[in-house]
């Protein structure tokens, strides 16, 4: 026990004279941080120019010691104090900020940044720049999400491997006659349990962010509209983004009905014989306006009179669906073009675009039904639900949904359906 004693006091002793290094790097970090919370307090009690002498001189250490993150710190704490008195140059400080985040890709910072941006644009009545400063807050906000939501997912697959492994342990201990059968139970199970959560963790995303953000940012429009004296020009411009966000949510809610009705009713397959020319008309018709804005060309190269034996109602969302995301995708002055053709045992569509194309990973997510939140060379955002319903369509009806795509080279997706 003595021996023990003196061991332990030897250790004390040598760790008292042996103390963890801290580094000058991490001494200037802690003072920083103090002065940038006392100029956060003497902004609070009214005395602007002590906040401000202090978020100066937490700069000023910043820059000194390269503390990219205190900096931006700093730059937010000046222009906080100057809002009210100097907007301009509260801007400039936060555009320098803005400038250091996005060069250490600190992603919440930026967002953060944006939403000041927007702040106090709006206190200039500039609400054109207010309305974009808005919008790239929430989308940076939507991306932060997403990451967060990926990282949960697999935490969770993670979780479900350990709990798979003790549970294969313990049958083995008790009872090995039952083994196989056990392991194949549980793994159903699994399987289940890991579907449904992807199903809920999907609906909660595209619930809580993707129908909201659209819905609220319309609701800030109108607060804007209702609240200050507006020119026409800005009264157009704001209807145009309110027309932009509710079309986003129609056709985000539309994808989740379907969605939904599929999965807790399954697919019911009703073919008929039908000429699928008039169906892809009409969709051209009515996704005209959204083409004609990026000056798109729709070739439609399927001949009236042509006829398919399939459920009609399903290949009017699948051609809708893929029109829709080809014009999303596609750069100015593109051209989309509409194919089918005879193969010995089944009849192939196709929708060609020569848009921004599909990376590896994202064609990986589509292969793995993971697909997630996607924007348009205009900003439009696709949650990839409309491309993975079609795909289940397909998949009941015997046939097939396929892409081939190279990034910045365009996308064409397949459609088949058996003879």
């Amino acid at each position: 026990m003595t021996y023990l004693l003196i061991i332990l006091l030897f250790s004390m002793s040598a760790c008292a004279q042996n103390p963890h290094p801290v580094s000058p790097a991490d001494t200037a970090h802690h003072q920083v941080d103090k002065l940038n919370r006392t100029g956060v307090e003497y902004h609070s009690a009214g005395d602007k120019t002590k906040a401000l002498e202090h978020h100066n001189k937490a700069l000023q250490l910043a820059k000194k010691h390269e503390l990219h993150e205190d900096q931006i710190r700093s730059l937010i704490g000046i222009a906080n104090v100057l809002k009210t008195d100097d907007t301009d140059q509260s801007i400039i400080h936060l555009k320098r900020a803005l400038q250091l985040a996005k060069s250490i890709n600190h992603q919440e910072l930026t967002s953060e940044i944006y939403h000041s941006l927007s702040e106090i644009y709006r206190q200039q009545a500039d609400y054109r720049q207010s309305m974009d400063a808005l919008e790239e807050h929430h989308r940076l906000a939507d991306k932060m999400i997403q990451g967060e939501k990926d990282q949960k997912l697999t935490l969770l697959e993670k979780t479900y491997q350990r709990d798979a492994i003790l549970i294969i342990a313990i049958a083995i201990l008790f009872i090995m006659a039952v083994l196989f059968y056990y392991f194949r139970k549980t793994r159903q199970l699994n399987t289940r349990l890991h579907a449904a959560n992807q199903i809920k963790d999907k609906l909660f995303t595209i619930i809580g962010h993707d129908l909201r953000n659209p819905i609220g940012s319309i609701t800030n429009v109108l607060a804007m509209m209702e609240g200050d004296d507006l020119t026409p020009d800005e009264q157009r411009h704001m209807i145009s983004q309110m027309r932009k966000q509710g079309d986003v949510s129609l056709e985000i809610l539309d994808s989740l009905l379907n969605w939904g009705k599929a999965q807790l009713n399954g697919i019911t397959i009703n073919p008929v014989e039908f000429d699928p020319t008039a169906i892809v008309i009409n969709n051209i018709t009515a996704l005209q306006g959204k083409a004609a804005e990026k000056g798109l060309n729709i070739q439609n190269h399927i001949l009236p009179g042509y006829k398919i034996k399939a459920d009609q109602d399903h290949f009017d969302f699948i051609i809708r669906n893929l029109l829709s995301n080809a014009i999303k995708f596609s750069s100015e002055s593109g051209k989309i073009e509409i194919n089918v053709k005879q193969e010995p045992s089944r009849t192939v569509f196709s929708v060609k675009d020569e848009g921004v194309g599909i990376n590896a990973a994202q064609q990986k997510a589509f292969l793995s039904q993971h697909m997630g939140i996607t924007y348009g060379t205009k900003g439009e955002k696709g949650t990839g639900i409309g491309l993975m319903l079609s795909k289940e369509f397909q998949r009941a009806s015997g046939g097939a949904l396929w892409l081939e795509s190279k990034e910045a080279s365009g996308t064409t997706v397949y459609f088949s359906y058996p003879k």
